[in-house]
């Protein structure tokens, strides 16, 4: 059987709405679903180092009852996922080094994550632990913007889910940003594996950087050695993806390219999946290993911030 996707949950509607986007992946991919909830300990300070003041009855109280939601929730979704869903609670204070665990405890393929939750003193946690897993981990995470309204009361305690997971639609239309690097094209290959094979389409995109300016770049005015370099680019870029489809991409997929001319590659990506009407989109992030990896590439960081549609961010050590 295919490795499981694994989604995290913390308790809230927020992070449930993750949950569709999987139930499509797992029928896409033949593959079960793991959820996994961590419950982090109260922290308590003690008045004297001799003196234990903290009792951990609420703390697992506490567990047992995210484990009990958790369970329900499973249950439910089990009833719509022929593949299989399990889950398992971790108890852990640090959130994202025990997702990631779990991942691979389990060989997970692919994380499935809202990129944010709903804070306060319920201590949903999605939200930081978004950027954590897109800096640290070591499989593609795919992140899917909430719509609910941050205000959102919270529900009441789960004994029983009747509804079934709302349905979203299929992932058909995949944005591929590119940099004419081998490192962005690592994220063709688990893009390309994200999508419905029946009316697949991608479009390769590969941004011009121009100097910013206050107008558009096609109002600035370019000296004309500064618009035959701008052509000669994009001339360049235009080869580059034609070669991608030509080369690397299956024929049973529609492909078309763009090489726009942006001061931000960033926006420029988030511009250009709201005006072809992408479903998701899949790029690879420049982050470096170190003593740990802490910065995310800007460009990835930009946009799976802003996109109204799926990221799948894959890391350069996949």
């Amino acid at each position: 059987m295919p490795a499981p996707i694994l989604v995290p949950l913390d308790g809230s509607d927020f992070a449930e709405q993750s949950l569709p986007v999987a139930r499509n992946l797992a029928e896409q991919l033949s593959a079960p679903i793991h959820l996994v909830a961590v419950y982090q300990p109260l922290v308590a300070l003690n008045a004297a180092p001799t003196i234990q003041l903290y009792d951990r009855t609420y703390d697992v109280e506490q567990s047992e009852k995210l484990a009990a939601s958790l369970r329900v929730r499973a249950e439910a979704l089990a009833r719509e996922v022929p593949t299989g869903v399990t889950h398992s609670v971790v108890d852990s204070e640090k959130v994202v080094e025990a997702l990631l665990g779990e991942a691979a405890r389990i060989g997970a393929q692919i994380l499935v994550s809202t990129t944010h939750g709903r804070g306060g003193f319920q201590r949903f946690w999605l939200g930081s632990v978004a950027d954590g897993l897109v800096r640290s981990a070591q499989l593609p995470v795919l992140l899917v913007r909430p719509s609910l309204p941050e205000q959102a009361p919270p529900r009441p305690e789960l004994e029983s889910v009747d509804t079934e997971t709302p349905r979203v639609a299929p992932l058909r239309r995949l944005l591929l940003p590119l940099d004419g690097s081998p490192l962005s094209e690592l994220a063709i290959e688990p893009g390309l594996r994200l999508l419905q094979k029946e009316g697949a389409s991608v479009r390769l995109l590969r941004v011009v950087t121009i100097p910013p300016s206050r107008l558009s770049p096609q109002e600035t005015y370019w000296t004309p050695i500064e618009e035959q370099a701008f052509d000669d680019r994009r001339a360049e870029a235009t080869a580059y993806l034609e070669d991608i489809a030509r080369n690397i991409l299956p024929s049973t997929v529609d492909v078309s390219i763009s090489a726009p001319l942006h001061a931000s590659p960033g926006a420029a990506i988030l511009e250009e999946a709201g005006e072809w009407d992408a479903d998701v989109i899949a790029m690879s992030t420049n982050a470096r290993e170190g003593f740990t990896r802490l910065v995310v590439g800007s460009v990835a960081d930009k946009v799976y911030r802003g996109a109204e549609v799926p990221t799948l961010v894959v890391p350069p050590d996949r």
